[in-house]
């Protein structure tokens, strides 16, 4: 039988499509479309991920997915090692009693060689203890003294990230073209902090030197507290990108500009400036319900397969978290929220106030939805749904 990867390829070249095309169309990760063609299986998340993955793609090239689904299937069982126990054929004499000799001498050995061992082991850590110290004491003063290289460095450290090119903000406003795994580096007091570009497709995310990422949305003012001393730093705005460059403007605050970021009787973080995320329009509108007043946002996200997704109430910060299946997620926002969905086919949203359920997208597509109330006629308002890319 062809290989899966290689059919999928060879379709795809039939129809003169290019995996960047497929990126675009589908949603897809290019970096898991490759890994589909190369079956590279192992770098998914799961196997609800990888199958809802290859109908999506299966579907897109015009083949059937069952098949695909069953070929892969078969690879898989194909791989899985035989049990070793099938492999030995069992003694026909009873070995049980040579085991227990056997064994009782083994266990005498090993007891003699660890107290030998024991003696050993004790001298070498008084000896490691005394390097240690003095390692972890010279690596305070360089840290210390080379703020840049740290934060560099705690970016790079993380899963295949490089940066290839620093740009050094010396202006308190700037607007950057930026690439993938490009940064902007810049001062706050007397620390240093970069912003690095992570990913362009399908969605825009920078990653702090802290490795928190924070996902971007067209026009809206992304406020970061990245000292996490509880006062904003910097506003964050997507003006614009495509596959190769995000438009990104950063603004620092000077002083008391910052915002205060406060903290509730219920522990929840929120800042005090009015919500930017009311004059955002996404695509796609649909409405849930139309009411004379606000009323406050609640529905539950039904998880039917394990998912990771993140979501933002009103002002309030960001809580992402990997959901199995079965799971129920309590939303409840004042007057917007925005959800991350990295597959949008594992979840509903159940509006059960006004007895509506709605299915966010299809299997294997990300997508980002935005709830609020908007007014729609003088004393009249409408709770929408709508994608934001």
């Amino acid at each position: 039988m062809e290989a899966l990867g290689e059919y999928l390829k060879e379709v795809r070249l039939k129809l003169n499509v290019s995996i960047d095309k497929i990126v675009e169309d589908t949603h897809i990760v290019k970096k898991f479309i490759e890994a589909i063609e190369n079956e590279q299986f192992s770098i998914f998340p799961g196997e609800a991920y990888l199958k809802g993955f290859i109908r999506t793609y299966s579907e897109y090239l015009g083949i059937d997915p069952e098949d695909v689904i069953k070929r892969y299937e078969k690879i898989k069982m194909a791989e899985s090692p035989t049990p070793i126990e099938q492999l030995i054929p069992k003694p026909s004499i009873n070995l049980k009693p040579i085991f227990i000799t056997v064994g009782i001498v083994l266990l005498g050995s090993l007891i003699v060689f660890g107290l030998i061992n024991l003696g050993i082991s004790i001298s070498k850590n008084v000896t490691n203890e005394k390097i240690d110290k003095k390692k972890n004491n010279k690596e305070l003063v360089e840290n210390n003294n080379t703020g840049t290289t740290q934060t560099t460095q705690a970016i790079q450290n993380g899963k295949d990230k490089k940066i290839t090119n620093i740009y050094k903000m010396t202006e308190k406003e700037t607007t950057y073209n930026l690439k993938k795994d490009e940064a902007v580096e810049f001062n706050i007091g007397q620390n240093k902090f970069t912003l690095l570009l992570k990913e362009l497709t399908p969605t825009v995310i920078l990653v702090d030197q802290s490795g928190k990422e924070y996902y971007l949305i067209k026009s809206y003012q992304q406020k970061l507290d990245l000292n996490h001393d509880l006062s904003n730093d910097a506003d964050v705005i997507l003006n614009s990108w495509d596959e190769k460059v995000a438009n990104i403007k950063i603004k620092l605050y000077e002083g008391d500009a910052s915002t205060t970021v406060s903290t509730d009787s219920s522990n929840t973080v929120s800042t005090n400036n009015t919500s930017t995320v009311l004059n955002i329009q996404g695509d796609n509108v649909e409405s849930i319900i139309k009411k004379t007043e606000i009323e406050d946002i609640a529905f539950d996200i039904n998880v039917q397969n394990e998912t990771f997704l993140r979501y933002k109430a009103d002002d309030k910060q960001d809580v992402e978290s990997f959901y199995k299946a079965g799971s129920i997620v309590n939303i409840k926002a004042s007057k917007s929220i925005i959800i991350w969905l990295s597959n949008a086919g594992a979840v509903n949203f159940n509006f059960k106030n006004y007895s509506k359920i709605l299915n966010p997208g299809e299997v294997g597509k990300i997508e980002v939805k935005l709830v609020k109330w908007v007014q729609s006629s003088g004393s009249e308002y409408e709770l929408q749904i709508s994608n934001l890319k």
